[in-house]
C-alpha cells in the first residue's frame, strides 16, 4: 500500500497541476475575453464608422436626387426652348423663303424695268438724233436762205445803185442839156 504520504504528495502534485491548467485556462480565458472585449470595440467602432458613412452617402444620394432632378427639370425647359426655336426657325425660313421668292419677283420686275427703260432711252435716243439730223438740215436751209436773201438784196439793192445811177445819169444829161 502506498504511503500516505505518497498518496498524499502524488494528491498534491495533480492539484497542482490542476491548479496550473485551471489558472492557464483562466489566463487563456482572460486573453480571450481581453481580445473580444478589443475586437467588439473594433467593431462597434467599425460600425460607428459605416453608420457615418452610410448616412453621408445617403445625404449625396439625396443631394444627388435633387441635383438630379433640377437638371431635368432643365433639360425639360432647355427641350421646350429648342422646340420652340425651331417652330420659330421654321417660321424665319418660310418668310425668308417668301421674301427671296419677293426678291426675285422684284429682280425680274426690275430687270423689265431696266429693258424697257434702255428701249425707251434708245428710242429718245434714235429720235433726238433725227431731230439733230433735221435741226442740222433746217440749219443748212436756213443758211442757204440767208445766202439767198442776201444775194437778193446785193441785186436788189445794185438794182437801185443801178437805176439810181442811170437815173442820175439821166437827170445830168438832162441838168446838162438845159
Amino acid at each position: 500500500l502506498p504511503d500516505r504520504e505518497s498518496v498524499n504528495a502524488g494528491d498534491c502534485e495533480g492539484q497542482v497541476a490542476k491548479l496550473n491548467d485551471s489558472t492557464s485556462t483562466m489566463n487563456y480565458q482572460d486573453e480571450v475575453n481581453k481580445a473580444t472585449a478589443t475586437l467588439s470595440q473594433l467593431n462597434y467602432l467599425a460600425n460607428l464608422a459605416n453608420l457615418s458613412k452610410n448616412q453621408d452617402i445617403q445625404e449625396s444620394l439625396r443631394q444627388g436626387y435633387k441635383r438630379l432632378e433640377m437638371m431635368q427639370s432643365k433639360i425639360s425647359q432647355q427641350a421646350s426652348s429648342i422646340s420652340y426655336m425651331n417652330r420659330s426657325i421654321n417660321v424665319i425660313d418660310s418668310k425668308v423663303q417668301n421674301h427671296d421668292k419677293q426678291s426675285q419677283d422684284m429682280m425680274k420686275a426690275i430687270a423689265a424695268q431696266e429693258e424697257t427703260l434702255k428701249n425707251t432711252m434708245n428710242k429718245i435716243q434714235n429720235e433726238l438724233n433725227e431731230h439733230k439730223i433735221l435741226v442740222a438740215k433746217q440749219q443748212k436751209l436756213e443758211k442757204e436762205l440767208m445766202q439767198k436773201k442776201l444775194r437778193q438784196d446785193l441785186m436788189v439793192d445794185g438794182g437801185f445803185v443801178e437805176i439810181d445811177i442811170r437815173s442820175s445819169a439821166i437827170v445830168d444829161d438832162d441838168f446838162a442839156k438845159c
